[in-house]
């Protein structure tokens, strides 16, 4: 199926064989899955997974785009198509409440905040295959020295690996720039709840500040309070004041939140 590609909805599709497979193989997709891909777009990744999942659920943004595909895929039983914006769907109510599986090409222009949407939600999928711009996706599977706040809260939430790199000539049109594909695993044993979520964000937040300063002077600066505080709480917690966020392991954010985060946020009063 062919179709001009939007530009204003950072409309990239996919049409390189060897990528949409890797990006299945990825999903370990069996015949009880239900699949929700967001932006399906020509159906490219959309007709081989019809063939392997119980059930396949497109959700698309561009109306014109999906009246296409639904008469293009009209004779698979196992596939419904949704006309929304998928960063305001409520993923219970649209599966639901069943296991499912997200697999998507993300627009580079939201890419971010989708990612964050689905580390958010609330009936979260057990697995998500997902197609970043290369440098997104490096952020987000950084090591310590080089970490940024959406690497540390997606590698608290998820397991992560990345698939495969993805050359712009592998789209239709050509982006300016490579992809790259991830594979994220949501934990369910992991110390972040609903009711810390946010309170780990605003340490998170914090932290990363002022990348170039040091933890101590960043969370002084952000937080307000004498910078001396701040270091007793850092030694406390066996983390050298002088080193910066971005050197922090994930341990070391979930002990400074655990045994530090009253101290540093309390009003003083």
């Amino acid at each position: 199926m062919r179709y001009r590609a939007q530009k204003s909805l950072g409309q990239n599709f996919i049409n390189d064989d060897s990528v949409i497979f890797s990006a299945i193989n990825a999903a370990e997709i069996s015949d009880e899955d239900l699949i929700v891909e967001i932006g399906p777009g020509t159906g490219k990744l959309t007709e081989p997974l019809l063939g392997l999942a119980r059930q396949v659920i497109g959700i698309e943004l561009d109306e014109d785009l999906a009246l296409k595909l639904s008469n293009h895929l009209k004779d698979f039983d196992n596939f419904s198509l949704i006309t929304e914006d998928a960063r305001h769907v409520d993923y219970g109510k649209v599966t639901n409440n069943q296991s499912y599986k997200i697999m998507s090409n993300l627009p580079y222009y939201a890419a971010t905040f989708f990612l964050r949407t689905f580390l958010e939600l609330n009936h979260k999928p057990e697995l998500m295959v997902l197609m970043f711009q290369k440098e997104v996706a490096d952020n987000v599977l950084a090591s310590p020295g080089s970490m940024r706040l959406l690497s540390v809260i997606t590698q608290i939430l998820c397991n992560v690996e990345r698939v495969c790199d993805v050359p712009k000539e592998a789209f239709e049109p050509s982006p300016k720039v490579d992809s790259s594909i991830i594979k994220l695993i949501p934990k369910t044993d992991d110390f972040i709840t609903a009711s810390n979520y946010v309170a780990f964000c605003d340490l998170l937040r914090a932290g990363f500040s002022s990348p170039r300063k040091t933890i101590s002077n960043s969370l002084s600066i952000i937080l307000k309070k004498p910078k001396p505080e701040c270091i007793a709480v850092l030694n406390d917690c066996y983390i050298d004041p002088l080193r910066r966020a971005e050197t922090l392991e994930l341990a070391e954010w979930e002990f400074l939140f655990n045994n530090g985060y009253s101290k540093l946020f309390n009003s003083g009063e």
